[in-house]
Formats: C-alpha cells, structure tokens, sequence
C-alpha cells in the first residue's frame, strides 16, 4: 500500500478585505473557480493541451483548412488567467478518408508530437517559438477506420502510442525524425485512447473492452500484455496518470468517478479506492491529473480537486459546474490555474485554484468623503480599487446600494460598476470601478450599502462585503477618534441634499455624554448664527459647513458631536455620532 502524509487544506481559503470609514472588513472564497474562457477563432477545434514553465501548447485542427490541417496554438501564460497568443502554427498532413481532428501531444525538449487521429504524427520544432517547423512526420499505415492515433508517450528513442482499433498500443523509433520507423503493434485490444509509462511498463486505456491494459515493453519488439485492470465505464475520452506507484483513472462511468490503484508491482495492480461523482450531475469524468498530492479531474460539464494523500479514501476539496458547457476533453495543470479543453473546439477553460487573495480598497482621493463616495451635481460616486497579486479579475463586480431604504436589496439596486480605465489589465496594481448614484436621502438620514464581487464565472453566488452604512450628512472635522490640542476647535460637515431644494439650518450638538442625555453645547443656526460659516440658511446639496467654537472645551476630555439639518419644517437628517479627544501637551 502507497501512502502520502495527508495535508491540511489551506490554501484554498481566499481572504479579502474592504475599508471603509477607517473600518477594515473580511469575508472568504473557498474552492476551485473559473475565471475566465479563453475564445479562440471559431474555425478552431482545440483538443489537447499540455503545459511546461510559462507556456500552454495547444493542439488543434481549423476547419477553415480542410480535413487533412492540424495546428499548434502557442499560448504565454505568465498570468496563468489571461493567457496571450505567441503563435498560431498550422501545417497539412497527406489526405485521408476521415477527418484529421488533432487528438494529442507530448513535448520532449523542444520538439512537440502531435496524434492528429487518421493523419498519423506530425513533429514540430519549437527551438523559435515564434518561427516553428516541421522537424518530421509519420503516416504509415494510417488513413483508414480504426488507424487513430490518440495519447502518446515519449521515453527515450521509442514513441509508445494508443493506436485505436487495429494497432491498439504502437511503439515507433523515434532516434532518426527523418526516418521514423515502426517497430511494432499490439493490436486487438479495442480502441486504445490513453497511455502511460511507468519503467518498462504501459498502461493504456481501452474504450469498449472497458480495461486498461498493462503491457511489459522490456523488449519493445515484442511487447506482452501482463494484466487487465477492470474499468466499467466505457473510457471514449479517459486519461490516466501515475505518480510514483499510483494510477489515478478517470474511470468516465459516474458511479466510479476516480479510481486509484497501487501499481508498485505492475503486473499485479491492487486497488486501493475511489471516489464515486454520481452525485455531481456532472457527467462522465474523461481526464485526470495529479499533482503534489492532489488529483484534478474534468467531467462532461464541470471540474473537481480531490486530496489524494491517503490514496485509499481521496477526498474532495472542491468541485465546479460549468453550466450549459460541454468540457469532456484535456486537462493540464500550472501555476495558481488549471485548463481543460472544451467539446465546443474554440474555448480553453481556466480554472483557478490556490489562488492569491484579492482586496478592496474604497477609494478616498481629493473631494470623496467617507472614504469611497463623493458628491458631484447631486450624484453620489462610488470608487473602488481591485487589487490582485495574481493579476486575478472579478467577473461580476456591483454596488449594491438600498436607494429605498427598506432594508433590503432589490435586483433593481444591485448595480454594475464601471471601469475607470477599460485598457487597464494589471490587477496586480490595482483597477479601479466607479459607479454614480442619484440619491436624493434616505429616511433615517443613511443609506446602506455593500460591493459584491465574484471571481468565478457560471458561480451560484459571489462574495458580499459587509454592510456599510453611509450617511447623507457626512462630517468631516474633527476626523472620528482623532486627538486634537485645539480647545476651540472648527467643526465641518457637509451640506446635504433636500427633495424640495430648501435652504437649509443646523443644529450642532456637542456634549461629553455618549447617550446624549445631557447636551453641553447646542447651537441652533435658526435661532442664532453666531460662529457658523457660511452664515445659514444655505443653499442644499452645495458645498461644506463650519462651526467655530466660541467657548473653550475641556482639557483631557473625550467629546461627541453630530448635526441635524433643518428645512424649515423639521430636523428630516441627522449625522452619526462623531468623537474627539483634546490633550493638549503638559506645560
């Protein structure tokens, strides 16, 4: 029995943070996420992909060329969400009577072998990525029903292919790629499609026989089949891995989902355990790959991670569906991301994974008050900064405000944010949304507020940050909690808006009773406007206030102070409660 030292799961919980009003706030993501579908051109039929380094290779056929066309798309994925096009080869193979959908590819160095199905092997030389060539091919024999080459395996000088019906595992010399040469076949099998190497033995899947077939290649001339593993589903697109002594099988039947077999002795495989996915709804998984103790799987629509460490009972860690998608095709795993190839042809999906925080930080430049929301002709403007240190991106990204103060956010209220620069692709910096509001108050004299984001496309929710209360009368100064020397200080606050356009008076109270039970200091502009600057009424909705005190303040003593708003009729807005400290230094 193979066991691995089980690893606490942490790396998949994903803090982020919003300030506001001096206020830092936290909430979590936890799991797998599809951040992105890279399109390509619609003429494009995508089907493998592996990765190395920086780089994802693309194996594809375009339809625009004919049958006979295969391709090589050459992706730069230094940011694993977004990668970017280096180079798109194309080449043509010799006629055949069926189509020539590229199936394959394996990379040794810099050279990349491609199965495209009927149309036999391709080779391209990728020593200048952005000039590749074709360093050789073989087409012996292919061309007919039951000649597809699929999954390959490059060890040496041989090329270990699955080779469909009639050659079924197929073992080519590879030494001279002017000359390559067939050494032989294992046919009879029943449509090879996966293939792996570990030493001297190949493990290759088989669609109808419902096995996967061990063969000793110890003389690869005659290769000998030494053992059947049973795998009940029916392996149309199955890939297996193995790590160390273990062979993970994407098993397609859902009731099996993952297989794991302890292959220390290949001819005698011992089955360990699986995990059954029937209760996904996800379909058939087709392709596995395992990677420092985590197995990651793709399924006919969606993707799971699984904790492989005690092999005997895998655990799943998360899993995603991806709605309306047909996924079903080649999973490879970098850094940060995954990627698996869709059915559609021209989608490669990005899936993150262990991914670094994002954050949030309202922005609080020149004019903005409470932090992130500023006031311009009547319109409130909300401005946010996206950080992510994986240049990670919301997909959804909204304010939601309650314009109608009931408590509680109707669709109509959760509303989308803008971006200030749409060219502007380094999240690593920071991106920054805006959003502009017309409000006029709220009842209370505060609205509620929160911003909402998700990272994951397709997600059945996304991440709410806490509820942040904005008030219709902002004060200003003395700033909340600050310590000030000045007995006489300036208060200043700003102007709030009316319904009826009303000009405006204000109460201003100040006391060193946090319930304010007792006021030590009410000004009142309409009964006296002694101290306040401009000198009211005032025009709603313009400008700032000011109160000059006119008595000295206390020493060494911690006051609360708010304002209220009069339109004539009543005090209809009213503040929150601010607080200062004098503490003059001793003499």
């Amino acid at each position: 029995m193979v066991k691995f030292n089980r690893i606490k799961i942490i790396i998949f919980i994903v803090i982020a943070f919003i300030s506001l009003a001096n206020i830092t706030y936290a909430f979590e993501i936890k799991g797998i996420c599809l951040t992105d579908i890279y399109k390509s051109d619609s003429t494009i039929n995508s089907s493998d992909i592996k990765i190395v380094g920086n780089r994802a290779y693309v194996a594809f056929h375009d339809t625009s060329m004919g049958l006979n066309s295969g391709g090589l798309d050459i992706l730069d994925i230094t940011n694993p969400f977004k990668p970017v096009l280096i180079k798109r080869f194309s080449y043509t193979m010799p006629p055949t009577q069926y189509e020539q959908n590229t199936k394959a590819l394996a990379i040794v160095g810099n050279l990349i072998y491609i199965a495209n199905w009927t149309g036999g092997l391709c080779i391209v030389d990728i020593t200048d990525e952005k000039n590749p060539s074709i360093a050789g091919t073989y087409t012996a024999g292919c061309g007919g029903w039951g000649t597809a080459m699929h999954e390959m395996v490059v060890d040496g000088d041989y090329l270990y292919v699955a080779w469909d019906a009639v050659y079924g595992l197929g073992i080519l010399d590879i030494s001279d790629l002017a000359d390559i040469k067939k050494i032989c076949n294992y046919g009879g099998i029943s449509f090879a499609r996966g293939v792996a190497k570990k030493d001297n033995y190949v493990f290759v899947t088989t669609m109808y026989g419902r096995y996967v077939r061990v063969f000793n290649v110890s003389d690869v001339a005659h290769p000998q089949l030494v053992a059947n593993i049973s795998t009940p589903g029916y392996a149309w697109y199955t890939d297996i891995d193995i790590v160390g002594n273990l062979l993970f099988i994407a098993d397609e039947r859902d009731t099996y989902g993952l297989k794991i077999y302890d292959i220390t002795d290949p001819e005698n495989p011992v089955y360990i355990g699986n995990y059954a996915t029937s209760g996904f709804g996800y379909g058939y998984s087709t392709d596995v790959v395992v990677r420092d103790n985590y197995a990651y799987v793709v399924f006919d629509y969606g993707a799971a991670l699984f904790d492989v460490s005690i092999p005997s009972t895998p655990l799943l860690v998360s899993k995603q569906q991806v709605a309306s998608y047909n996924c079903r095709r080649s999973l490879a795993v970098g850094d940060n991301a995954f990627y698996f190839t869709g059915s559609n042809g021209d989608e490669l999906f990005i899936m993150a994974v262990a991914y670094i925080e994002g954050t949030l930080e309202w922005e609080g430049s020149s004019g903005y008050v409470n932090d992130g929301v500023k006031r311009v002709n009547g319109e409130y403007v909300f401005k946010v900064k996206y950080v992510n240190a994986d240049n990670g991106m919301p997909i959804v990204r909204q304010l939601w405000v309650d314009l109608n103060d009931n408590g509680a956010y109707e669709e109509e209220e959760k509303l989308d944010m803008t971006e200030e620069d749409a060219g502007d692709v380094n999240y690593v910096d920071g991106k920054v949304y805006l959003k502009s509001v017309n409000i006029l108050y709220a009842g209370d004299g505060n609205i509620n507020c929160k911003f909402y984001y998700t990272e994951c496309i397709g997600a059945v929710g996304g991440v709410a940050s806490v509820e942040q209360i904005i008030s219709f009368l902002p004060l200003l100064l003395p700033a909340n909690g600050a310590t000030i020397q000045d007995i006489t200080p300036t208060f200043k606050w700003g102007i709030p808006l009316e319904a009826n356009n009303k000009n405006l008076h204000f109460k201003l109270e100040i006391t060193d009773d946090a319930t304010f039970d007792s006021v030590l200091y009410p000004y009142r502009s309409k009964d006296m406007a002694t101290g306040f600057m401009p000198m009211p009424p005032v025009v709603a909705g313009n400008g700032t206030q000011f109160y000059t005190m006119l008595q000295n303040l206390n020493n060494n003593t911690t006051y609360y102070w708010r304002v209220s708003a009069w339109n004539g009729d009543s005090y209809y807005i009213s503040s929150p409660v601010w607080e200062f400290t004098i503490q003059q230094p001793a003499e």
